[in-house]
């Protein structure tokens, strides 16, 4: 039986995947940072109205990051369950049909990758000594496995049912948003749960064995508030308060 692969490079050598599970390759896109996500993951990306998280490979593989240039894609991939993922990989090679004989055990590469993001290894095939074929539901799985959203095969993500429902939710009721500025991204609370916005207080009353993220205390209209930053939340760097 031949099985055809879309095959890239990452780190000096050859991976690939199963052709029938790559959606689309597309460009580096626009992405937004996740707080507190894994450091592979470079942020969530807007594809036609999905949600695709974008993952680097050589941080999740190698932990090192990728230096983008022109020559970055990012590998749109569906695993079992439909979940859409896109990995970074350095550049793209082509397209191969590969008797499936011809596979071999991939334990022999445990020392340089981790063999249990790939099911085997071919050998000899497309000009390439060696070509590593990626587990993609495995590369899914542990932290990305929540990751991700189901399609249907024409891509719009929605069945029909689910698309006619949401668009009558849409058209009954519309969310209201505040949103706010964060290390240059922006975030939002739904506007029900903000009962005001206020300047920073000059008196900030500092509280001995606070959490790290706890600035202190401060009297709002006779009314003790904690004041949290966010950015320590978030695991971002310290800025300076202005106006």
């Amino acid at each position: 039986m031949m099985t055809e692969y879309v095959t890239f490079r990452l780190a000096n050598q050859i991976f690939a995947l199963p052709l029938e599970r790559v959606r689309e390759i597309i460009r580096m896109p626009e992405v937004a940072h996740v707080p507190l996500a894994p450091t592979s993951l470079l942020g969530l990306a807007n594809l036609r109205g999905l949600l695709l998280p974008v993952v680097c490979l050589n941080a999740l593989l190698f932990q090192s990051s990728s230096t983008l240039t022109d020559s970055t894609r990012v590998v749109v991939a569906e695993n079992k369950s439909g979940a859409l993922v896109g990995f970074v990989v350095d550049r793209m090679d082509r397209v191969i049909n590969v008797d499936d004989s011809k596979m071999e055990s991939a334990d022999i590469m445990q020392d340089t990758v981790q063999s249990e993001f790939l099911v085997g290894i071919l050998k000899n095939v497309a000009g390439h000594a060696m070509v590593l074929i990626f587990d993609l539901d495995q590369l899914m799985a542990g932290e990305y496995s929540h990751l991700g959203r189901k399609t249907t095969s024409s891509g719009s993500g929605l069945d029909d049912h689910e698309h006619s429902l949401r668009q009558h939710n849409t058209m009954e009721e519309e969310t209201q948003l505040v949103t706010f500025l964060l290390d240059r991204q922006e975030y939002a609370f739904p506007i029900h749960k903000v009962r005001e916005i206020v300047r920073i207080p000059t008196n900030i009353s500092q509280v001995p064995k606070a959490a790290p993220y706890l600035l202190g205390m401060i009297n709002l209209r006779e009314e003790l508030l904690p004041l949290v930053s966010l950015r320590r939340i978030f695991g971002m760097s310290e800025d300076v308060m202005d106006e």
